[in-house]
């Protein structure tokens, strides 16, 4: 069953495209790489760590 707002999201970033992603893609249905949520992240990390 999908719902209507389905979202695939990996958080693994290399390779770019795991299997979880091609086979969304496959299907039509919205996929997300590691390299987003990464990002989005990278503030924190830092102040987590004083730096």
């Amino acid at each position: 069953m999908r719902l209507p707002n389905d979202r695939y999201a990996e958080i693994i970033m290399s390779p770019a495209e795991t299997a979880l992603l091609r086979a969304a893609r496959e299907r039509g249905l919205p996929a997300h790489p590691g390299e987003r949520m990464i990002a989005h992240q990278i503030a924190a990390y830092l102040g987590f760590l004083g730096l």
